[in-house]
């Protein structure tokens, strides 16, 4: 029987460990996937209360795509986020493709809900949130990772996916490749 996962994203073996920490955007290396995310975003949101995906080009930051992985939230209620895609550094970094799964599919009910609770607060507050955890990949040495969640709608009027864009620490994307729309 295998043991249950402490992973907030998929296999057993693939572990975020101890707590995940909140940062500031202003805690992140400029390079990294998770700022230039950011920046993408915050730029093209402007002052609207919530980002529409039909303003949100991926081809504008194609560094960042193999970073990301997009969950649709149905409901506002826990247990309703699946995913719909993950980039290929994602699925090579936890050693599978999650897309069309259950978030937590493979957590206990209690680390689910411990987890979880970042993405309900991105569909509550329409506001990123930037994490910090220690990951261990398959195989590999334990390394710490930023997780950014950032919230978009479909209609204008409710969060319906999470875009979250997950990478260790040291990664590092060239400037020039973020494009302005």
């Amino acid at each position: 029987m295998s043991r249950p996962s402490k992973n907030l994203f998929v296999e057993s073996n693939k572990l975020i460990r101890g707590p995940l920490t909140k940062l500031n955007s202003s805690d992140i290396e400029e390079l990294h996937p998770v700022s230039e995310f950011y920046r993408h975003w915050h730029n093209i949101k402007n002052d609207s209360a919530l980002l529409n995906r039909e303003k949100f080009s991926p081809m504008a930051i194609p560094r960042v795509l193999p970073w990301i992985i997009v969950f649709d939230h149905e409901g506002n209620t826990t247990n309703n986020f699946s995913y719909r895609l993950a980039g290929e550094e994602i699925i090579g970094l936890i050693g599978a493709d999650p897309t069309g799964k259950f978030f937590g599919y493979e957590l206990l009910d209690a680390e689910r809900h411990n987890q979880e609770k970042y993405l309900l607060e991105v569909c509550e507050t329409r506001l990123p949130v930037i994490l910090r955890a220690e990951f261990t990949p398959p195989g590999r040495q334990e390394q710490s990772i930023i997780i950014g969640l950032f919230p978009l709608s479909l209609n204008g009027e409710k969060v319906d996916q999470v875009y979250t864009v997950l990478a260790p620490v040291t990664e590092r994307i060239a400037s020039n490749e973020l494009r302005k729309l």
